[in-house]
């Protein structure tokens, strides 16, 4: 859980909605 919050943090910051939203998907998952 730690990674989803730090990736959906850094991701939005520049600008990459979509992406910190699959990102996010693939650190929960490990």
């Amino acid at each position: 859980m730690t990674l989803r919050v730090e990736s959906l943090t850094i991701y939005p910051v520049k600008g990459a909605r979509g992406t910190s939203v699959e990102r996010a998907e693939v650190d929960v998952r490990g």
